[in-house]
């Protein structure tokens, strides 16, 4: 429980509260800014500010340092989150838990491993005859290479070895490279596999790892934070019926199309493709290097590769700025603009799991934006109101100390410029006492309620 200032200490040092002059005066402007400063829930708020800004900056920088290592635990967390319906449905059958949870398991282990032996030996004959082929290749290319060289620039065949053997020796960095490449693979590879260990775990005990939050948050509490969490989830799950329906449309598409330009294997990798975009680019750019992998190996022209290129660049385009934010923004209430600028934001700050989960987390941003912004317009000094529940400004505050005898010589001027506009605009001069009866009496009773609710609301908001 907060306790408000005590200003004691203030007249006794000779500070005392400034007389409200004109409005737009300095002596105005000293008189809010009294009332803002002897304003305690003000100073309760920005305390809260501040400590929200801390404890995010501290979340921010143990994220960087450990996003690595929390990156499956993420991804596992949202993969269970995925699941749990499914897995509610499958106990509400009858079923155990533990035996829904197997089932679904077992299931998408079945599809992946169907989708490898459908893809890999057709892969693997491919790259065997590319290999084959591979000397034949690069020797004509190089002969090529020299030929044009003499023709076109006049250099010998000795600067064209000085130059092959200069690009041999960049070639050993490009290996450094691909070592390292291979290392983060590795690691890539560590994380797909624990990637579904920490679903499993997540979906066998979900209710219980999403409450335990909750044991750090005080008791009144937890109803507050419940329901904003019902709202966040509503949203989240409408994105994802969003992106479900984006990536079935994307897999048509890219099947389609690949099959139509008979790239090998099109349709499964349209399909592949379709589907991965339930990530965010992530689909298009699986698709586009597989499609490219394949016409290389089939020994196509560069015709053939720029026109599969130029196919998933059109389709990644049109699902960008128009399929996605007609059909996910129009199931959280964005516009297109929030969803580009919230997935590149994502990517600059986060990295992969920034664009995986910019549109989520700023769908349940705004549900907090929203709380927020209806506390905010429900203060005292949205709504104008000095500290002791009434209006601020000249003629609210005049006309309430007239007629409360609080106001002194400023506030009886005031109250008698009052009446004489009062009087001025009415045709009687009872009917004009009246009127300035009422303003005396109704105004200001009506404007300090108007604040006293404003100010408990604004009191208890948040």
């Amino acid at each position: 429980m907060t306790v408000a200032p005590d200003v004691s200490d203030d007249a006794a040092n000779g500070r005392q509260e400034p007389e409200p002059g004109k409005l737009g005066s300095r002596g105005e402007v000293e008189h809010r800014w009294w009332r803002f400063r002897h304003h305690e829930q003000y100073l309760y708020w920005l305390a809260k500010l501040l400590l929200l800004i801390i404890v995010g900056a501290g979340v921010w920088w143990v994220f960087l340092r450990l996003g690595g290592v929390l990156l499956p635990l993420f991804v596992g967390l949202l993969v269970a989150y995925l699941l749990h319906p499914l897995t509610l449905r499958m106990v509400a059958f009858g079923l155990p838990r533990g035996a829904a949870i197997a089932i679904i398991g077992t299931s998408f282990l079945g599809a992946l491993v169907g989708l490898l032996l459908l893809v890999v030996p057709t892969l693997t004959d491919e790259v065997g005859r590319v290999v084959q082929r591979l000397p034949e290749w690069l020797d004509d290319r190089v002969q090529w290479l020299v030929g044009l060289a003499e023709e076109r620039f006049a250099i010998d065949a000795e600067r064209v070895d000085e130059l092959l053997r200069q690009l041999g020796e960049e070639a050993q960095g490009v290996v450094l490279g691909l070592l390292d490449g291979a290392r983060e693979g590795a690691s890539s590879l560590i994380n797909l596999i624990l990637i579904p260990i920490f679903s499993f775990y997540f979906l066998v005990d979900f209710e219980r790892t999403i409450r335990r939050p909750l044991l750090l948050v005080p008791e009144r509490f937890h109803a507050r934070i419940i329901e904003r969490a019902v709202r966040m989830d509503t949203i989240v799950g409408n994105w994802i019926r969003g992106q479900f329906k984006v990536a079935s449309i994307l897999a048509v598409v890219f099947a389609v199309g690949l099959w139509l330009m008979d790239v090998k294997l099109g349709i499964v990798l349209g399909i592949v493709a379709g589907l991965l975009n339930v990530i965010p680019f992530v689909g298009s750019a699986t698709g586009v290097i597989l499609a490219l992998l394949m016409v290389l190996l089939e020994g196509s022209g560069f015709t053939r590769l720029l026109l599969v290129a130029g196919f998933f660049a059109v389709v990644q385009a049109v699902e960008s700025y128009w399929l996605t934010p007609r059909i996910v923004g129009q199931a959280l209430g964005f516009g297109p603009m929030t969803i580009i600028v919230a997935i590149l934001a994502g990517g600059a700050l986060f990295g992969f799991l920034g664009v995986l989960l910019a549109v989520p987390a700023t769908a349940a941003g705004t549900v907090l934006a929203r709380d927020m912004l209806d506390w905010y317009q429900q203060t005292a000094f949205w709504r104008g109101c000095n500290g002791e529940g009434t209006r601020t400004g000249q003629s609210a505050s005049a006309v309430a100390d007239g007629a409360n005898g609080k106001g002194g010589a400023a506030g009886a001027d005031a109250l008698q410029e009052a009446e004489q506009q009062t009087a001025g605009t009415l045709e009687t001069g009872g009917d004009a006492q009246e009127a300035s009866d009422s303003g005396e009496n109704q105004a200001p009773q009506s404007q300090d309620r108007e604040c006293e609710g404003s100010g408990d609301e604004g009191g208890n908001g948040g």
